[in-house]
Formats: C-alpha cells, structure tokens, sequence
C-alpha cells in the first residue's frame, strides 16, 4: 500500500508553477517540499508523492472544487484482488480507499478577508452533511489538512481569525514556508477567543455575555449579504463563506467552552427563507450547517427520536 496527495489536475500542478518562490527559481521543487512538510507534521501520514487527475468523480463528493484534494490509500492491482474502485494513473492501475481530505491555499494574500474560506467552502459544508448521521461530532469522519502555500507573513486579523477557526474545529495546518500561529496567541476558551479578536467586523455574527455566561449567534452578517432579485432573496458574491467559517468556529469553541448558547435564529432562518433553502443552494448548505450546529449542541440527545 502507498499514500498519496491526489489533486485537481485541472489546477495542479499550474498553480505550483505560479508561485513566487517558483517563478523567482524554477529549480525549486515545491512538490516536493509538500510531501516532506506534511510527512515532518505528521510522519505517521508518510506521503509518497503527488498525483494529479479528476478529484470529482475520485471523490464522490457533489462539491468539488479546484483547491480540494484527497489523501488516497492506493494498491496496486496486480499484487491483490479487492472489492475496491480503481484509479488510473500514469504509473498504473491501482485500487484506492479515500484516507483524508486536503485544501490547498492559493499562492499569495489574494483576499485580506475570506481567502481561507473560499477555499475549504462549498466542499466542507458537503463533508459535514455526509456525517450528520454519525456518531461523530468532529465535522467530518476523515482527517482534513490545509496546505498553506502564502510564503508571507500572514497579519491581515480576518485571515489570522480564519485560521484559528480552522484549527478549533479540526482542520491540520500545515504551513510549506512560514508559520503562521504566534505562540503568544493562546486560545484556550471562548473568552480568550473574544479578548484578541472581537471587534467590529464580528459584532453582526455573535453576541457574549461573560457575567452571564451565555453566547448567541446571529444572522445578521448573513442577511446583510443577500439581496433582493425578482422577490427571491439571493446571496451576492461569496459572502456566505466569511459569515460560514465563523458561525461554525465560534459556535463549537462556544459550545466547548461550556456557555450556554442560544441557536434560535435558526427557527427565523428556516422560516423567513424557505422558499430559497429549496431552490438554492447557498441557502440550503447554511441550513445543512446550522443543522451540524444543532447536533453539536445537543449531544447524543440530537440522535433520540
């Protein structure tokens, strides 16, 4: 058996070749410096190589898009007979069993507010909806690790704030070039969240009482980025993704932190948009999300009927 990373080939290994480093030293071998940061990370996953070819239909996932990846267990065909889907790849034929998944960044700062969640969204919210129905609270029922290719020093707040998100609900960061996480920066529960990062740009997604002990999330970040088209509501651009990555971070570090957290705008978002939860799609991932909040907060009470 070989582990491999197995990425869109209609992005990869393109994007590689645009890199800064690259294009400054074409010598440089980023792809492999990939498969040694993620084996140095964690060197039980003992990647063997990088291949390229149609994540999509590899993956059985609806949403795939050109940063999602898969960590694949493959074996070759002619060693063993098994009851398995088969890739082809240029070395040969072989059997696979999906290990993991994997996001990887975009090579520069392209975005100072939501880079990170355009790149583990839509696919993620499809990941969670495959193991609503598990036993498994974690957000999904395989390993995720995003590869972090921005060879810079990271200080916009949102980018900062989008990793530490990553990190709470489980997504293994690896950084090729730079670390990202300043050791000062210690978030041990939902206060120490709320002291570093709670600002303006966060006052429209949650409410926290420390006296009172409680946290309440909100939609209004959600609201005020849709607009109205021919009497349907639509989201414009990709605004979903920034108000998704932090309704989930905040509400599990929340949830985790013991506060008593209030998930009542779920019932408004089901009633005022269900007309648009059954013809979009935007909307129906935020109700596929809100529905993994749900389960989170109810424990092994969301599996009693």
């Amino acid at each position: 058996m070989e582990r491999i990373l197995y990425l869109n080939d209609k992005t990869f290994p393109d994007l590689f070749y645009k890199h800064p480093i690259y294009k400054n030293n074409n010598s440089f071998n980023i792809e492999n410096r990939i498969v040694d940061k993620i084996n140095e990370y964690n060197f039980k996953l003992n990647i063997k190589s990088i291949e390229y070819g149609d994540v999509k239909a590899t993956s059985g996932l609806k949403d795939s898009g050109k940063f999602f990846g898969l960590i694949l267990d493959i074996i070759d065909i002619n060693v063993v007979k098994m009851d398995l889907p088969i890739l082809k790849l240029d070395k040969g034929e072989f059997y696979y069993k999906i290990f993991g998944y994997i996001f990887i960044s975009n090579n520069e700062e392209v975005s100072r507010s939501a880079l990170f969640s355009q790149t583990i969204f839509p696919e993620l919210i499809t990941i969670i909806n495959d193991s609503l129905d598990s036993p498994n609270f974690k957000v999904s029922n395989k390993p995720i690790y995003l590869i972090n290719l921005i060879a810079t020093e990271i200080k916009a707040s949102y980018l900062l704030q989008e990793l530490y998100l990553m990190k709470l609900f489980g997504i293994e960061i690896v950084n090729i070039f730079n670390e990202w996480m300043d050791d000062s920066v210690v978030i041990e529960n939902f206060k120490s969240f709320d002291k570093i990062f709670h600002g303006s740009n966060l006052d429209d997604i949650y409410e926290y009482n420390s006296i009172k002990n409680d946290f309440v999330l909100k939609l209004d970040r959600f609201n005020t980025g849709l607009e109205k088209v021919d009497g349907e509501y639509k989201v414009k651009g990709s605004n979903e993704k920034f108000y998704w990555i932090r309704a989930l971070g905040l509400t599990l570090l929340a949830i985790n932190s013991n506060l008593m957290v209030d998930l009542s705008l779920i019932n408004d978002f089901n009633n005022k948009y269900s007309n648009e939860i059954t013809n979009q799609s935007k909307f129906k991932r935020t109700q596929i999300l809100f529905e993994y909040l749900e389960k989170l907060k109810k424990g092994k009470e969301y599996f009693d009927v």
